[in-house]
């Protein structure tokens, strides 16, 4: 999904359900579950290793 073959084009998506467009991001934030930021700092562990 990128526009160059040679990336490897990740999508991390660490919030629940949709955004609604009619309020302001900036005022209206949704809550991140432990749970949640601990599964992504696991697969962004995983996807990094590889520089390091």
């Amino acid at each position: 999904m990128s526009y160059f073959e040679d990336v490897e084009l990740n999508i991390y998506t660490f919030l629940k359900g949709e955004r609604d467009i009619k309020n302001p991001i900036h005022k209206h934030f949704k809550p991140l579950e432990k749970n949640v930021l601990e599964k992504a700092i696991k697969l962004l562990e995983n996807d990094l290793k590889r520089y390091l």
